[in-house]
């Protein structure tokens, strides 16, 4: 008789609260990912004692190569298959546990560690007889067992014997070099850009802050930390009225999660983990092609858009909302992590998604703002004027005293700005008239002392967010909570000046990063 089968893999989250630096946040993917797939390989060979096995998610065909290093198969397995004996599934269980063991560094593997880890990993499932339900939409009809399962989950507080935390904690030098000993690092191909240095080391987040870069352009003492996920996937998912159907959205995403890591690979930073619609990745704030971060999630929304609209040609097609958070500290990972999934939980707050949701760490200023994807271009144009990081002509300084001068102008004036921004948008006004228009009101003051680079950006301010205004918001953070208040679409009382000062206030901070030195990572 044919049954349904649906796995849960946990504590992922226990794991990762460890992590210090990129290695350590991979390792801990890296190694759920890994049970995942193996489970996935055994219940498909061809000694299984399974019969006719279809699994719908994660996409998986026997011989997956896992050599790129990409954690890409998540917590949830979904499959179909005749035959099905619980006791073989327990069989497989146990021996995953026992192959994963191995793939520690040779320090863990004593009896002790091994029993402790396979206390510790928690692989749940429910085993469920076909019938009409299941056979049209198996996976809406079983993920609300394996979300009760993982509510279930113990979160494991004894420190003593287990790995994650005796390994994350090791010194810096230590840890690095026990994790590359380890067989799930040499599971990776030797000279992976993505993941090591020239010296065959893992990357360090100074590293990943600072790629390979054409000679003469500075280097910056900060990192990004990018989170993604598909919108209202629930809902794609359940109406969906076939099982063929799920297999098309899982293909869907295998493809997003390669092609994405490789785009990642390329501009310099690293792919933690890509499974399933998820996406968690290091980079540098401006990559080796000299594009942003900004510029590069765009991309891999445009691929993302791509695979879904191939494979799902009958439905709705998903949007992916991102979390961006610029970082200045090497020595708080586990926090910045933690930090992207409240941006990207605030991005999906607000209005109809497909948003990006962006907040830089300086000092203790929290400067967040969350834009919608098809605005993003408003974000490049302001962010990347008079912010060539590459240009060594002007000085870091001039920059940022040209910034600061200006942000204190539109501080001054934010009524007048606001008050000729409105006559523009009811009048029409052309930027020539709106320039004149404000040039009269600063005659003989701020237009006159720094003249170029604030018509600059008054006039991208124009251009972008009065004539057209755009899906942009400004959330504020609830010291309390530590928590994202939602945000409002800024209107007439609320005012887009205060998206533009939001943005100028967070090309200060980077202009002032760009000026300490790069020793905050040692």
């Amino acid at each position: 008789m044919k049954k349904y089968v649906g796995i849960t893999i946990g504590p992922i989250a226990n794991a990762l609260q460890y992590a210090k630096d990129p290695q350590s946040l991979w390792f801990a993917c890296a190694i759920f990912s890994e049970i995942s797939r193996e489970i996935c390989e055994l219940i498909t060979a061809p000694n299984s004692t399974f019969d006719e096995v279809v699994i719908y998610t994660p996409y998986y065909f026997h011989g997956m190569k896992i050599d790129d290093g990409v954690a890409k198969t998540h917590d949830r397995i979904v499959f179909s298959a005749n035959h099905v004996d619980t006791s073989v599934l327990d069989r497989i269980i146990r021996l995953v546990k026992a192959d994963v063991c191995d793939l520690f560094p040779v320090e863990y593997q004593s009896n002790e560690y091994r029993d402790f880890l396979n206390r510790y990993f928690q692989i749940n499932y429910i085993c469920l007889d076909e019938n009409e339900n299941l056979n049209q939409n198996c996976m809406m009809s079983i993920y609300p067992y394996l979300r009760d399962m993982e509510q279930l989950q113990t979160e494991e507080k004894e420190t003593f014997l287990n790995p994650f935390y005796d390994l994350f904690q090791l010194g810096d030098n230590e840890r690095s070099f026990r994790i590359m000993t380890s067989p799930m690092a040499h599971l990776i191909k030797k000279g992976s850009a993505q993941f090591f240095n020239i010296r065959g080391e893992f990357k360090s987040v100074f590293e990943i802050a600072n790629p390979s870069k054409p000679e003469g352009r500075k280097t910056v003492p900060f990192y990004c930390l990018v989170r993604a996920n598909g919108d209202n996937i629930d809902n794609l998912l359940r109406g969906f009225s076939e099982n063929k159907k799920l297999i098309s959205f899982s293909i869907a995403c295998l493809q997003h999660s390669i092609t994405a890591s490789e785009l990642i690979r390329l501009f310099g930073g690293m792919t933690v983990y890509a499974g399933g619609d998820e996406i968690f990745f290091f980079a540098p704030l401006v990559g080796n092609d000299g594009s942003t971060v900004f510029e590069l999630c765009q991309r891999i929304q445009q691929k993302f858009y791509t695979f879904m609209k191939n494979h799902l040609p009958w439905s709705n097609i998903p949007t992916l909302s991102f979390g961006i958070s610029i970082q200045r500290n090497s020595h708080q990972v586990y926090d910045a992590f933690v930090e992207t999934g409240k941006l990207l939980n605030v991005a999906k707050q607000i209005s109809d998604k497909n948003n990006t949701a962006i907040r830089l760490t300086n000092k203790n200023r929290k400067e967040c703002i969350v834009i919608n994807n098809d605005d993003i271009d408003v974000l490049l144009d302001l962010f990347e004027a008079g912010l060539d990081i590459c240009d060594g002509m002007v000085t870091i300084e001039r920059k940022r005293l040209q910034l600061l001068e200006s942000i204190a102008v539109i501080d001054e004036f934010e009524s007048i700005i606001l008050s000729v921004g409105e006559m523009a948008r009811s009048g029409n006004l052309r930027p020539e008239e709106y320039l004149r228009s404000l040039s009269s009101i600063f005659k003989g003051g701020p237009m006159e002392r720094n003249p170029e680079y604030l018509k600059i950006i008054l006039t991208l301010y124009y251009k972008k967010l009065v004539r057209k205004p755009k899906q942009i918001w400004v959330p504020e953070f609830d010291d309390e909570n530590g928590r994202y208040k939602k945000a409002n679409h800024y209107d007439d009382e609320d005012s887009s000046v205060k998206v533009f000062k939001e943005i100028l206030n967070m090309k200060e901070d980077l202009l002032e990063l760009q000026e300490e030195k790069a020793s905050r990572f040692s």
